[in-house]
């Protein structure tokens, strides 16, 4: 992004963070967005800390994490693989377990390759797979092969059980060229969400 130009951050997710609108931050350095948690509170949060994935609730995520509500030790933020506290579900399942994490990049951070086609354009990935890689793999299974990617039937849905499967990179470079309309028949059009390119 060029410099001197701010990004609209109004209605973007951020973990649990929506924000609401531009914040007043007083004296502080930065751009500061007013964000409400959906826990219910409104937090003043600056802008890099919300991109970058430093900042992504009230303070709730981590308290529910020291209670032992939720697992992980990166606030919300997809683990890399390889990493030393990744379970043993994502170390049996490396290529799952990267898709699984480009998808919720893709979705979540705007540094993310693919952020413009699918956070930026309002996708989503649903709350079961934000909380849980394995909730991912029960729902769409290991990849039938070594070079299948992640798929969207409907290319404005989300991320979701019903809206999810598997596909080649062949069905990816088809689906580029299909008019709009023939992408949508019987409602098993395909997306390519750039997992791999």
């Amino acid at each position: 992004m060029p410099r001197g130009k701010a990004l609209n951050l109004t209605g973007m997710q951020f973990g649990r963070l929506r924000v609401l609108h531009i914040g007043n931050a007083g004296k502080r350095k930065g751009r500061w967005w007013l964000c409400k948690c959906e826990c219910g509170k409104e937090k003043l949060v600056r802008a890099d800390n919300l991109t970058k994935g430093r900042t992504v609730s009230c303070g709730c995520f981590l308290k529910d994490m020291q209670e032992g509500k939720v697992k992980g030790k990166r606030a919300g933020r997809p683990r890399k693989y390889g990493s030393a506290d990744v379970d043993g579900a994502a170390r049996a399942n490396p290529g799952e377990y990267e898709s699984w994490r480009r998808m919720i990049g893709r979705c979540q951070w705007t540094s993310a390759r693919g952020y413009e086609a699918c956070g930026g354009a309002g996708v989503r990935v649903c709350q079961r797979w934000m909380d849980s890689f394995e909730a991912f793999l029960e729902d769409v299974g290991k990849r039938p092969h070594d070079g299948a990617v992640l798929l969207r039937r409907n290319p404005d849905g989300d991320y979701s059980p019903e809206n999810v499967r598997w596909g080649t990179r062949r069905e990816v470079a088809e689906s580029r060229r299909a008019p709009p309309e023939e992408q949508s028949l019987f409602g098993d059009s395909l997306y390519d969400d750039m997992e791999d390119f």
